[in-house]
């Protein structure tokens, strides 16, 4: 599907590109030479704070679409195999036997949602 696509785009291309501009050889470099912790300055002749910044805020913005797309296809995908379970019921009704689950459902649908609202009130109280 489109949606797929997009995302699979935006893992291949856009989040490689914006991971690989860190450019953390450098400092990588520095604390191995050291084999300590950079102090502020020696921070700041390699890689100047507010470049880190915008770079990380890159990184942190193209990973916020990646998680929004993956949301809206777990959606996309809850809601189509609730579609695709309708249809299954829908063909049970050609079908005599199948067609006593229907009947079944139909005639204890008010008992079945006052006992889910009875449940979900009871679920919110301990949760």
């Amino acid at each position: 599907s489109v949606l797929w696509g997009l995302h699979v785009m935006v893992l291949t291309q856009d989040l490689p590109k914006h991971v690989t501009a860190l450019q953390t050889e450098p400092l990588d470099f520095a604390l191995y030479e050291k084999s300590s912790y950079l102090t502020p300055a020696a921070f700041q002749e390699i890689m100047p704070r507010p470049t880190l910044r915008s770079k990380i805020g890159e990184l942190h913005d193209t990973m916020h679409r990646v998680e929004e797309s993956h949301a809206i296809i777990r959606s996309f995908v809850f809601w189509y195999s609730f579609v695709l379970m309708m249809k299954f019921f829908k063909a049970f009704q050609a079908n005599p036997r199948l067609n006593i689950v229907i009947e079944t459902i139909k005639s204890s649908a008010t008992d079945i949602v006052h006992f889910f609202i009875v449940f979900f009130v009871i679920f919110i109280v301990f949760s």
